[in-house]
């Protein structure tokens, strides 16, 4: 097989050959045609009917590309509006790790202020504690009540200590027997 397929998809389209071309020119010209369609082939073998059917197939593996991304690529007020809901109603269930749950929110923000939508730290940890379970009350409380603002690595000490409480503690209860002298 080709081991340049991909010639066509790193490398611009060559100019057209003319008379003065020398043999090294008109070699890569063939080759990346080749690489070309054959890149063109796997896409199109690779995508369903339906995704085929709807879209125009052009000369270049590149464009076929570029087709099928502005075809199908979400609106950046769908991915926002989508975003957003998914940033105000997730909570965290308790399953997994709280650190967990506030990354997700971390990467969901990160993802809104790529759509110039995003909120400020001060609100990320505010929907963080928000979305706690009421085990965390005391947290909420303890973070209402101080002046300063906290970072979102608090709620990961808390879940550490939540943790420990949870633990049982190991009592024995059983007598050690008494030596006869």
């Amino acid at each position: 097989m080709n081991q340049n397929m991909d010639l066509c998809l790193t490398e611009d389209e060559p100019e057209l050959l003319t008379s003065e071309s020398a043999d090294e020119e008109k070699n890569y010209f063939k080759e990346w045609h080749k690489a070309n369609k054959m890149a063109k082939n796997a896409i199109r073998t690779t995508m369903s009917d339906t995704v085929r059917g709807s879209i125009e197939e052009p000369d270049l593996a590149m464009d076929y590309l570029y087709a099928i991304h502005d075809m199908y690529r979400e609106s950046a007020k769908a991915e926002a509006a989508r975003l957003a809901k998914e940033f105000n109603e997730l909570k965290y269930t308790g399953t997994g790790k709280v650190r967990e749950h506030i990354m997700k929110l971390i990467e969901i923000n990160a993802q809104l202020r790529d759509l110039n939508m995003g909120v400020t730290d001060d609100h990320v940890v505010h929907a963080t504690l928000h979305s706690l379970p009421n085990s965390f009350s005391h947290l909420r409380t303890s973070y209402n009540a101080q002046k300063e603002k906290w970072r979102l690595n608090i709620c990961v000490d808390e879940e550490d200590r939540i943790r420990k409480e949870k633990e049982p503690s190991s009592v024995n209860l059983v007598e050690k027997p008494k030596k006869k002298y």
